[in-house]
């Protein structure tokens, strides 16, 4: 374990989710996939992004008792891709639908498996960005969900040894 496994929550809990969706055979990139000429579609691109922290959230104090701040908020994107085709187009929304329809289980499948330093305490749907870019052979929607999460005790360990 390392300071990043518990402080880079772009790569961690980007990873994690594309994990989950993984296991439930949608195909899932994150930034860190190998890079592909052709990516295979339908598919769905993860980013996660870190808005801040929480100013009323939950804190922790190391074993130094050094204060830490252990509630954040970010921002999880989902770019829902299929191809441009007709048959795509047709499927798009359906597709979409799918994505979307997991997502209301998300955090139940994330907490103590795929994330275990980190926990998704509240995660709520915002607006879908929907477009199409025929040149590139594509159409695509993002799903935007606003999150709530924190670190969890026993991660402190990985930065002081201690609890």
């Amino acid at each position: 374990m390392s300071v990043a496994s518990v402080y880079d929550f772009e790569n961690v809990i980007a990873t994690a989710v594309a994990a989950v969706f993984t296991n439930a055979k949608f195909t899932a990139l994150t930034q860190l996939s190998e890079p592909d000429e052709q990516k295979p579609r339908p598919r769905v691109e993860v980013i996660f992004e870190v808005s801040g922290q929480q100013t009323m959230g939950p804190r922790a104090i190391l074993a130094d008792g050094s204060p830490r701040i252990a509630g954040y908020k970010g921002q999880l994107l989902l770019h829902c891709i299929t191809d441009a085709s007709t048959a795509g187009k047709n499927t798009h929304g359906a597709y979409r639908a799918a994505v979307r329809n997991f997502c209301t289980g998300l955090p139940a499948l994330l907490n103590g498996t795929a994330l275990t330093q980190h926990k998704i305490n509240l995660m709520v749907e915002g607006p879908t960005r929907h477009g199409f870019s025929p040149e590139k052979g594509y159409e695509g929607s993002t799903l935007q969900y606003a999150v709530d999460f924190s670190i969890q005790a026993d991660a402190w360990v990985t930065l002081n040894g201690t609890s």
